[in-house]
């Protein structure tokens, strides 16, 4: 009977360090998509206005809107699995 209960709880154990992996993987590839968006769209600046069909200034203003987004992001998103990291 002990050993019953011992597997059932290095099961659930598993199960969670599971779900804590997947959590901090998917953080850190957010992480890595928001900071190559980034990278990615500065060479394009002088071509998006012809792209999109608009003018110099509102492309400079939706390229900020999107950096800007990315890095106030980018630490929000890294320090979601802390808690789950610190139990380790």
């Amino acid at each position: 009977m002990a050993q019953v209960v011992a597997f059932e709880a290095s099961e659930a154990l598993e199960q969670q360090e599971r779900k804590v992996a997947a959590i901090i993987a998917v953080a850190a590839f957010s992480c890595l998509v928001v900071t190559l968006q980034q990278t990615l769209i500065i060479p394009a600046v002088p071509q998006l206005p012809s792209i999109l069909g608009t003018t110099a200034t509102a492309v400079s203003w939706a390229v900020t809107a999107a950096l800007l987004t990315g890095s106030i992001a980018t630490p929000i998103i890294s320090r979601l699995p802390t808690p789950w990291a610190k139990r380790r």
